[in-house]
This record gives C-alpha cells, structure tokens and sequence, in this order.
C-alpha cells in the first residue's frame, strides 16, 4: 500500500512538472506576428511565427508542443506547408536589400533534409507559399519589380531547386492555396482557382456582407482535406469576411464568418472541423467551427 501510495505521489509530481515545463517554454516562445498557418495530418498547428523567427506547433487541445519547435534555418517565416510526404515546408524572408525569399524543407521529425532553395531578387509579403498534390510548391510576390507566380517543380524530386516561372506573370497576387490537384490563386479583385497548368474557372465576387459592388480583394485562402476552399476577402470599406467554397461541385461562395481585422494567415482541419485564422497585430489565433461558424477560443 505504501509503495503504492509513493508511485501515486511520484507520478503527480511528474505530472505537475510537465505541465509547468509546458507552460514555461510557452510563456518563452508566444506568438509574435503568427503568419502562415498550416495543419499535419495529426491535427497538430504549425505556425510560422515571423517575429520570434521559429515554427511553433500546437496540439488539438491547443497547447504549444515544447519538442517540435523548428528554429534551425529559419529567418523570419512568413508561410509553412506540408507536402503529400508529410513534409513541412518554410518560406523565410531574408531581411535585407534584395528581400530574397527561399524554402526551407524538414521532416516530420522536425530535421531540415534539403538544402534551402533561394529565389534571388523575389520578394513576398504574404504567406504565399502552397503545396500541390505532386509535391510542387506554389509562391507568390514581386520578382525584379514584376508581379509573379513561381512553381519550384517537384522539390522533393530536385532538392537543389529547379525554380520554373509561372505562366502567370501579372495580376496583382495576393493569396494561393492547394490540394492535390487544385491550385488557388487570390488576387485584389477576385478569385480564382484552377488545375495545375490548366484553367478550370474564374470568379469575380462581391463583397459578402455589403449590397455596395465593391470589389473583394483576397487576403488569404485554405483548402481543408475534403477541398473546401475557405477565401478570406476585404472590401473597398476594410470589412473582411470568410467564404466557404465548395470548389469540385463549382458552388457558390458561402458566406458565414465576419472579421474584424485582416487574417495574416488560415490553415483548416477537416478531422476537428476548425479554421484556424492567425492575426499578426494582436499576436493571436482564432479558431471557428466550420459547422456552426462560430469561434471556438482564441489561441495567445
């Protein structure tokens, strides 16, 4: 009975001594200007946490996990997205003159396993960065003063970065998102989602929540795993909403959820049906049903 008793007292005080580590490292690593988001296939959230210049990953109960933060490579994250190899891939912004832009691949175990590819002379201010279902990697922004598309074709197929110009050159890009074989592009006047190579469909839609014909520029975009597109947009007044899109039924936009700010960043999770919305200016996360719309609590 005693030793029983002892074990009891013994595991308790482990127990406690987790928790405080947790909330330690936590209170050591908050969110500074959280950008891109992005959901493994556990549930767990990665966020590019550009300010404190690391990948932060929470768990489904929405603690932060002290063992898989990412720091080696990173400078100042703006984007993360996983791979159909589980892989995690990182768009960093080099802090200089040129502004250059270059990934960053590591595995599901949280080690970098590809040389970084650099964009010279590429420069993003939005988590831009999306993966495809063959593993291509989508990103957008401005090259030499141009606005542009880049696919890296394939990266887990050419590691030293084979980086290939969009047919896409110009338009005002402000979004992207993918999932096997959809490809999603926002701009500052519409939407539109396409085939790798191929364009299926174009829409240009007002503003949810206004009669005015204002037009929607979009701020950031998602798929979940059942390719429901979720298109953050704001209008001409600053009013930002969120639409639902069911992209391969070719539905309309479903409007459900009202933000006071604009999202820096969005990643779903089909498996606890959230939307995880990031806000750099309150250094916060949001979480929203994706069944009844409504928020859930709020990650700080």
């Amino acid at each position: 009975m005693k030793s029983t008793k002892s074990f009891a007292r013994i595991a308790s005080t482990l127990l406690c001594l987790t928790v405080f580590a947790a909330a330690s490292f936590a209170k050591n690593h908050p969110l500074n200007q959280p950008s891109g988001l992005a959901v493994a296939s556990n549930g767990d959230l990665y966020v590019a946490n550009e300010g404190g210049n690391e990948i932060l990953v929470y768990a489904p109960s929405y603690s932060q996990i002290a063992g898989k933060t990412i720091t080696q490579g990173i400078n100042s994250p703006t984007a993360v997205a996983f791979d159909p190899q589980g892989n995690l891939w990182v768009g960093n912004l080099i802090q200089s003159e040129t502004q250059d832009e270059y990934l960053s691949e590591y595995s599901s175990a949280g080690k970098q396993i590809n040389p970084a590819i650099s964009v010279s002379n590429f420069e993003t201010f939005y988590p831009t960065l999306a993966v495809d279902g063959v593993g291509d990697a989508w990103i957008l922004g401005v090259y030499k003063g141009q606005d542009c598309v880049f696919a890296v074709n394939a990266p887990n197929a050419y590691p030293t970065g084979l980086i290939d110009t969009l047919y896409i050159q110009t338009g005002n890009y402000t979004a992207v998102a993918a999932r096997g074989p959809w490809v999603a592009f926002g701009t500052l006047t519409n939407a539109s989602w396409e085939l790798t190579g191929a364009v299926l469909t174009n829409y240009t839609q007002g503003y949810f929540g206004s009669s005015e014909s204002e037009p929607s520029g979009v701020v950031a975009m998602t798929f979940d795993a059942n390719f429901m597109l979720y298109v953050a947009a704001q209008n001409g007044f600053g009013d930002t909403g969120i639409q639902f899109i069911n992209v391969p039924a070719g539905g309309a936009p479903i409007n459900n959820i009202t933000l006071n700010y604009v999202p820096s960043g969005m990643a779903a999770d089909s498996v606890h049906e959230r939307l995880y919305v990031a806000n750099s200016n309150t250094n916060q996360i949001q979480v929203y049903s994706t069944t009844t719309f409504q928020l859930l609590t709020t990650i700080q």
